[in-house]
């Protein structure tokens, strides 16, 4: 599918996130413009800090849950798309092959939960119960208990893209 066959590019690999969301702007085109319009400070090249962030990426299927009012007050006020993104911007580089590397989960063993922090200040649970033993294999794991990963792992060289199936946060 559409979907699988995805992989958004950081060219050059110190691409900002809109940069490399453009690679596939049909189908980032709400969270392009969210972007835009929230015009992060802590994203923003010249903020004079490199710091490491990892997006949530939600592609524009993801925002069927969102009635046209909704999504034009999101889309259009710059407060609630930082807010909204803020929710789906996690502070450093959350590699989930890095996060979940580690022995093979015995069959009936409990999933594995890490903790990430957004960059709002909330802890966002990332659970993984596939947990298979060669190091670099992909995680899909489930985030915040509701969002599907659908393609793990895009980096750059500050900047990680995680495409999640739907937002963190309900419309």
């Amino acid at each position: 599918s559409a979907e699988e066959g995805f992989r958004p590019i950081f060219n050059p690999p110190a691409a900002r996130f809109e940069q490399a969301l453009a690679s596939d702007a049909d189908r980032f085109s709400i969270l392009i413009g969210l972007l835009r319009t929230a015009d992060l400070p802590e994203l923003s090249a010249q903020s004079g800090k490199d710091q490491a962030f990892t997006l949530l990426a939600v592609p524009d299927q993801g925002f069927a849950a969102y009635s046209k009012p909704e999504l034009h007050k999101l889309t259009s006020d710059k407060s609630a798309a930082q807010t909204f993104l803020r929710r789906h911007l996690l502070t450093g580089k959350v590699l989930f092959a890095q996060l979940f590397d580690g022995p093979m989960a015995k069959p009936g063993s409990p999933p594995l939960l890490k903790i990430a922090v957004a960059d709002d200040g909330h802890r966002v649970s990332i659970l993984c119960n596939d947990h298979p033993a060669q190091a670099g294999q992909l995680h899909f794991p489930l985030i915040e208990g509701r969002a599907k990963v659908l393609t793990p792992d895009i980096q750059g060289d500050r900047r990680v893209i995680q495409v999640i199936d739907r937002p963190l946060v309900a419309p």
